[in-house]
């Protein structure tokens, strides 16, 4: 205890000492009084008490007038959670039973809390008010999303006024070293203000700046993801400078990143980030005709990347809208008749197209309901109790009355002491939270393998306020009505409870109570065979191929140097010894596989010979696959035959 603490607590011992001093001398020169008229000493002491009335509430109302207000409401508030601990410690099946419900409800609504922040509120690790960064999408006339083309984001990068900064990225699978040692990575190649934009800073070196981005091939750097750096490079302080192989490319490595920051595809770890502008030099053509690195980077027709940032102070979204609508429709005189049919959209973070918000959200939404309505059943069962706990008090209330205490003063007890059970069923839903969600996230880690994903899930202060606050408004809901019920006894009625009209009300009430539980519960027994059901009708849904039977494995050679011809060959002759191979029907290669998370690039399409009517646009997802694709996966032909290898 510090000296000051201890002569605060010295000072108000004194003051209180003193006060009662004065109260017994009070008393005593009342009875002397009467003692000196001839009264006996002891009817004199119980005559001065009587005139003198209740001393416990005098002495409560003057010290209402010589301290703080704040002061004696802090005393009564910490007298009240002291009796509370008493009394629930005495009562221990109740409080145990109170405490155990309130934590499976808390640490329910915790844990579907916690993935929704990761989702909405702040989806990307170590970036700042992530949840208010602004998007820019492109939408056709059919209402198909599509991403921005590298020219056309420097056009808006350079002329929006109502973005801070814009910066952009794409998602690409890659290769990490070479031979044996080389292992498949995600990466992200972003442009040079990407890490400024965000506002994100390197942990050795630097990151990645705008005149890595200057042209084509330019500045072969790349910065290392915190994780990789640490499992493949065994945290080495001098990695800086180093140079490491990238699908077959040298590339110096300038910085790691910050140990918070996994990128900016929400639930994908990325490892390596690698200027845009090195991609064809990578091999990625982003599914661009032109043949050259140049070429390609300059292909408005290629979408390549969303362009986000934070909107500057008195912007909106509305606003940024409108502003971006003007640059295009001047952009798009400039370009093709399919350029006049694109409007470009600008929204939240979490509406990303294509993003893991937009796909887990509507899942996560349901959880949350359910999670409610478990919660609103573990109300009424604690309800139940505390109604039933009340009964069992009433003399006890009726006591209190007896002495002077206010109805609003025992509902404030009453509160107290649901407080104090709220405030470890909430510690204690917190901790089944924080051990739930890992669980949650290793299942989904599983399916996902050999792909590495990250959630945000780090229980944060937002995380235990949520808890908090459930907890204090779960005591408002089970805790307030009870409590009312609690402090309205009557001398009468605790003398003779069996006559008691308030035994009806609480009857009522206690049936009230049971009919809301069977009816939320019904509700959730519904929804989950609900959810069953779709569920299974997913799983039997018919996907327009068969996977059933067919094993899968990914292969790049361009971790080995293979350049085109080589890699033609290889995957030629892989097939034709998979073919021959006895207990294999069947054997092809593709590009992307069926129904993955992230969607397959789009490309626009020129027919020759057609001109395209008003309002039609021609870009389509697409996919580069073998011979023997159709029959390997089953899939039907309406008309026509499937590739063959010619």
């Amino acid at each position: 205890m510090g000296i000051f603490s201890w002569l605060k607590r010295r000072r108000l011992n004194l003051d209180e000492q003193d006060f009662q001093d004065e109260i017994r001398a009070h008393l005593a020169m009342a009875a002397d009084e009467r003692m000196a008229d001839g009264a006996d000493p002891r009817a004199a002491r119980d005559a001065a008490i009587k005139d003198f009335g209740n001393v416990v509430k005098t002495a409560e109302e003057a010290r209402r007038v010589w301290s703080p207000w704040w002061l004696e409401a802090a005393r009564d508030l910490l007298n009240d959670m002291a009796y509370a601990v008493r009394t629930l410690t005495r009562n221990r099946a109740f409080s145990v039973a109170v405490i155990a419900v309130l934590a499976l409800g808390i640490g329910l609504n915790a844990t579907v809390f916690t993935m929704l922040k990761g989702l909405v509120i702040s989806p990307l690790a170590g970036v700042d008010a992530s949840a208010s960064l602004a998007v820019i999408h492109a939408e056709t006339s059919s209402g198909r999303k599509l991403r921005v083309s590298y020219p056309d984001y420097q056009f808006l990068r350079d002329n929006t006024q109502a973005f801070a900064g814009l910066s952009g990225s794409a998602i690409a699978p890659l290769g990490l070293g070479k031979g044996r040692s080389a292992r498949s990575v995600w990466g992200e190649l972003v442009t040079g203000n990407y890490f400024d934009v965000l506002g994100v800073r390197a942990q050795h070196g630097r990151t990645i700046l705008p005149f890595d981005e200057a042209g084509p091939g330019s500045n072969p750097v790349v910065v290392l993801g915190h994780a990789t750096w640490r499992r493949d490079f065994g945290a080495d302080p001098g990695i800086v400078g180093t140079t490491i192989e990238v699908n077959g490319q040298p590339l110096t490595v300038v910085g790691v990143a910050d140990p918070a920051f996994h990128g900016t595809t929400v639930v994908y770890d990325v490892d390596l980030f690698i200027p845009l502008t090195m991609g064809p030099h990578l091999g990625f053509t982003f599914a661009s005709q032109q043949k050259t690195p140049a070429g390609i980077l300059s292909d408005r027709r290629v979408p390549m990347l969303y362009p986000q940032g934070h909107l500057r102070p008195g912007a909106t979204l509305a606003s940024a809208a409108a502003q971006i609508d003007a640059l295009w429709a001047e952009r798009s005189r400039e370009g093709t008749p399919a350029d006049e049919l694109m409007r470009l959209r600008v929204v939240p973070f979490w509406r990303t197209p294509s993003g893991a918000p937009m796909v887990l959200l509507p899942t996560l939404s349901v959880i949350s309901a359910m999670g409610l309505l478990v919660l609103l059943i573990a109300c009424a069962n604690i309800a139940g109790l505390v109604l039933v706990r009340g009964l069992s008090r009433r003399g006890e209330m009726a006591v209190r009355l007896a002495l002077g205490a206010t109805r609003g003063r025992i509902v404030r007890l009453l509160i107290v002491e649901n407080l104090v059970l709220a405030f470890p069923g909430a510690v204690l839903g917190i901790v089944l939270g924080s051990r739930g969600i890992p669980v949650l996230v290793g299942y989904a880690e599983a399916l996902a393998a050999p792909q590495r994903i990250y959630f945000n899930i780090e229980v944060d202060a937002l995380v235990i306020g949520f808890a908090v606050l459930v907890a204090c408004t779960c005591v408002l809901v089970f805790g307030f009505v009870p409590a009312l019920q609690s402090s309205r006894v009557e001398l009468v009625c605790a003398i003779n409870e069996d006559a008691s009209p308030r035994g009806a009300s609480r009857g009522r009430m206690r049936a009230g109570l049971v009919v809301a539980q069977v009816a939320v519960s019904l509700l959730l027994l519904v929804g989950s065979g609900l959810m069953t059901r779709s569920l299974e009708a997913a799983r039997r849904a018919d996907l327009g191929y068969d996977s059933s039977l067919v094993a899968l494995t990914t292969v790049d050679v361009r971790q080995n140097g293979y350049d085109e011809p080589r890699g033609r060959a290889f995957y030629r002759r892989l097939l034709e010894s998979a073919r021959a191979t006895p207990g294999i029907a069947s054997a092809t290669v593709a590009a992307y596989e069926p129904m993955a998370f992230l969607d397959t690039p789009s490309r626009r399409v020129e027919i020759e010979g057609y001109e395209t009517r008003a309002g039609e646009e021609l870009a389509f997802l697409y996919n580069a696959i073998g011979s023997d694709y159709f029959r390997t996966l089953r899939i039907g032909a309406v008309a026509g035959r499937e590739f063959e290898d010619r």
